[in-house]
């Protein structure tokens, strides 16, 4: 086409640039696409991610945000839109946070909460010991509780617990129905662990998707243990207090993250059955 216009040869030049973002799996992950400070760390708050990453799928301009006297230290963080941090952030594996990066999918997006009929149903909230089956008046004991390995489906009231009591529960699975969802901000001692096997290995807390409403608190002792996924789609999670799982094997998918408390995180979580949460590992075009 240039020819009709000139007789000399034209020389016509293109240029094109990718990006590769290593593979990764995410201990903490944001789902909304569009929140503010959809991942927040504030307060004196101290986390310590080995091996694992902070995701935000956010497009805000402030998609993941650390301030005051927070400190993160993690190999990345990666955030679809950008983020706003303090110098308390140590990223040991990139020169800074990682964003403009695609979509971190949901890694279980696919899991279908199991159907409540048939099994046995409860309204007492306040027991010693507690069995699977549906509570409709939540579950909040008195003092120390134990709870027997299984499915709780809470779906009414709430799931607390008083200062210093002691909740214990091995291949334990709760869900949280009818915008329910776990209020543990008195510091309670938690010894909760998810199944290791099975469909619902790894999961722990697991909220409804149609759930709109009540944030999720969590705030245990000193020794706190929560093993397994926080999965609460369409929830926030206010992470608060000194809660980790065994070896660091605790992982949180929400709707959006707060977290204020301390904890250390682990990426080697597979004898507990707990999903990798795949961040990365591809190269894209940016330009």
């Amino acid at each position: 086409f240039v020819s009709m216009f000139r007789s000399e040869p034209t020389l016509i030049k293109a240029s094109a640039s990718a990006k590769y973002t290593p593979a990764a799996n995410a201990c903490v992950l944001a789902l909304d696409r569009s929140a503010p400070r959809a991942v927040e760390f504030s307060g004196s708050s101290s986390l310590t991610l080995s091996g694992c990453v902070v995701a935000s799928n956010s497009s805000a301009s402030d998609a993941i945000r650390v301030q005051g006297a927070s400190t993160v230290t993690a190999p990345c963080m990666y955030s679809v839109g950008e983020a706003y941090v303090s110098s308390g952030v140590n990223l040991t594996a990139c020169s800074g946070v990682q964003t403009d990066e695609p979509l971190t999918p949901d890694p279980y997006k696919d899991y279908q909460i199991p159907s409540t009929g048939g099994r046995l149903t409860y309204n007492q909230k306040s027991r010693t010991t507690y069995t699977p089956g549906v509570y409709t008046n939540g579950i909040s004991p008195a003092g120390d509780a134990q709870f027997e390995p299984g499915l709780y489906f809470i779906t009414g009231g709430e799931f607390s617990a008083k200062a210093g009591a002691l909740l214990t529960g091995a291949g334990v699975t709760f869900f949280f129905l009818n915008n329910t969802a776990p209020d543990l901000h008195n510091q309670p001692e938690l010894r909760l662990s998810a199944p290791t096997s099975g469909p619902e290995a790894g999961l722990l807390f697991v909220g409804a998707r149609t759930n709109s409403t009540n944030n999720v608190r969590i705030n245990g002792g000193g020794t706190a243990r929560l093993t397994g996924a926080l999965y609460f789609p369409s929830q926030q999670v206010e992470y608060s207090g000194n809660v980790s799982g065994t070896n660091g094997c605790v992982q949180v998918v929400a709707r959006t993250v707060s977290w204020t408390g301390n904890a250390s995180m682990s990426v080697d979580c597979s004898a507990f059955g707990i999903a990798r949460n795949e961040v990365g590992g591809a190269a894209r075009l940016i330009r």
